[in-house]
């Protein structure tokens, strides 16, 4: 989200006359929202995911008070059911801004947010998508209806 918000205000030089941008791109000139991607999203993504901080994870693993912390664990003898925990812990701190006492503890604190930008994502996602179909449209494609397609737009 913190990436969508950086790029679809920027699309508005070449789509700012059409409806579907206008709703796709209002949620995020709210200002609850930009101060969300800015204090939540920002830092996760700059300092946590996209980029890696080592200050940032210093900081947070500062914050984390696991009597016995894990961090990482597995099952069977592949490289792919690799689980690392303390990581997702350390990036669950900065998003909420606030440190864990347990991994218990995590969803009672993370809960508000992670509702917060589930409601944005699937917002965003269903505007994206009906600007994306209007641009198609207009650039000469035809939209067709799929049978089972809950979106309607095909």
């Amino acid at each position: 989200m913190c990436e969508a918000s950086l790029f679809v205000n920027r699309l508005g030089k070449y789509y700012a006359g059409l409806p579907e941008y206008a709703t796709m791109v209002a949620p995020f000139n709210v200002r609850d929202t930009q101060e969300f991607i800015r204090e939540s999203l920002g830092p996760v993504r700059n300092a946590v995911a996209f980029h890696f901080g080592p200050d940032e994870i210093g900081v947070q693993l500062t914050h984390l008070d696991f009597a016995e912390p894990v961090f990482v664990s597995g099952m069977g003898s592949q490289n792919s059911n690799v689980y690392y925990e303390l990581a997702d812990f350390c990036a669950m701190s900065t998003f909420t801004g606030r440190g864990f006492n347990s991994p218990q503890e995590l969803w009672g604190v993370v809960e508000p947010p992670v509702k917060k930008v589930s409601v944005l994502t699937l917002g965003f996602l269903t505007n994206a998508e009906a600007f994306l179909g209007r641009v198609l449209e207009d650039s000469g494609w035809r939209i067709v209806d799929v049978p089972g397609d809950s979106t309607g737009r095909g």
